[in-house]
């Protein structure tokens, strides 16, 4: 069991392995990927976080996710229905993953990246290196916003 503040702070560790986690938007519950023993990732946990900072602990494995390997959860859209994650494997890339449905999609060609909801819901600021990029997560219209070495 985890026990964590609604600010993120005080976690106190078990034997559970967990990645990169995003804060739902209501500020009550985490989401982050389990990893096993042999540090793999194996489905998505889910933390409902009490205002004392207790912690219970909820396992979604979405049918479609199974055999999708969610590295890292990025973010967490504020109507909590989807999440920005990076997928290890089959494939590398930020995908969009839907928690109601299981139904994922790949943002584009973007390895070593990360990304973040913009308030709209509709689109996603992405890293990639030295680059950012603004993606439209229906149509995947992506905009280079900065390029590497660039001071405009």
């Amino acid at each position: 069991m985890l026990s964590l503040r609604s600010d993120g702070s005080g976690v106190n560790g078990t034997s559970e392995r967990a990645s990169k986690a995003a804060w739902s938007a209501d500020g009550r519950s985490v989401l982050t990927t389990q990893l096993d023993e042999h540090w793999v990732p194996s489905a998505l946990l889910r933390l409902d976080v009490d205002l004392d900072g207790g912690g219970s602990r909820t396992v979604w494995s979405p049918p479609a996710i199974e055999g999708l390997g969610i590295g890292s959860v990025e973010d967490w859209s504020r109507d909590g229905a989807r999440v920005l994650c990076v997928e290890v494997f089959p494939d590398h890339g930020l995908r969009v993953l839907d928690l109601g449905t299981g139904e994922s999609k790949n943002l584009g060609d973007f390895e070593e990246s990360s990304g973040r909801w913009l308030p709209d819901g509709r689109r996603a600021l992405v890293r990639v290196s030295s680059q950012l990029f603004l993606v439209d997560v229906e149509t995947l219209e992506q905009k280079l916003l900065l390029e590497k070495g660039s001071n405009t």
